[in-house]
């Protein structure tokens, strides 16, 4: 087989590749790598075949084989002289090895949940019933604004029942379903060309995942005055709505001007 012949194999695997046809990608790399008589030159082929392979592996859930293959295959690249290699714009250490391999492939997800409040939570249970893998990623502990609640009387199903302790039962409840929740802040999510989302950390890890379910929340904005933080809860409210009824027939300040303050 002429180098011409091998660069025609070649573009026909990438673009087997990009179809996710991994299969048919070995096939077409394995071809060329029968034809290769160079020690140094047949070694780069075989990367690619058990690249090739490890995706295939993947695709059919096996994530033992994906890590054993795709090992293999960084480690052999590890050992000859080249560039550095790039990955999705980052450059792969040189000393990956089936360690590395695990990881990554462990991070691979159906679906990511940012945030781990009420809505999270409940996104985390029913991915869980679903049989999807799942992981929440919360910056804090689950339970979103509740855990700044003292006492919640406006949720169907509890008469009154403390903030903190409807965060734990939640909790609890998504985690019977087997929800992974991690804690850790999500820096950066980005959109590969290939459909799948990489939801970046600030430990430095990537989730892998075809769905992100974005339950952040939000937090009141605070005036920065004495004793705001330590009566928040117990006097000092950020929701009409939620605690209005609470200071029923009392006496109360408002702070600000906007459509929450009228209301």
């Amino acid at each position: 087989m002429n180098l011409e012949d091998r660069r025609r194999y070649l573009t026909h695997a990438r673009e087997l590749f990009n179809n996710r046809e991994y299969w048919l990608a070995h096939e077409a790399l394995e071809t060329v790598w029968r034809s290769i008589i160079k020690e140094d030159e047949a070694l780069v082929w075989q990367c690619l075949i058990q690249a090739a392979a490890a995706l295939v592996h993947l695709a059919r859930g096996n994530r033992h084989g994906t890590v054993v293959v795709g090992a293999a295959a960084l480690e052999k690249l590890a050992g000859l002289q080249h560039p550095a290699i790039a990955w999705r714009g980052r450059e792969i250490p040189h000393d990956w090895n089936s360690e590395h391999m695990a990881k990554r492939v462990a991070l691979i997800y159906d679906v990511v949940i940012v945030g781990a409040g009420p809505a999270g939570l409940c996104a985390a249970l029913y991915a869980g019933r679903g049989l999807l893998k799942a992981v929440t990623i919360e910056r804090g502990a689950p339970g979103g604004e509740l855990l700044n609640t003292d006492l919640i009387e406006d949720y169907i199903g509890f008469e009154s029942i403390k903030g903190w302790d409807l965060a734990q039962k939640m909790t609890e409840h998504a985690k019977k379903f087997g929800a992974e929740i991690v804690t850790d802040t999500v820096e950066r999510i980005h959109r590969d060309a290939d459909g799948w989302f990489d939801v970046e950390t600030a430990r430095g890890d990537t989730y892998r995942t075809q769905a992100v379910i974005l339950t952040a929340g939000g937090t009141p904005v605070k005036l920065g005055i004495p004793g705001e933080k330590e009566y928040a809860g117990k006097g000092v409210s950020y929701c009409a709505v939620c605690d209005g009824a609470f200071f029923k027939g009392e006496r109360l300040a408002v702070v600000g001007g906007g459509d929450a303050a009228v209301e």
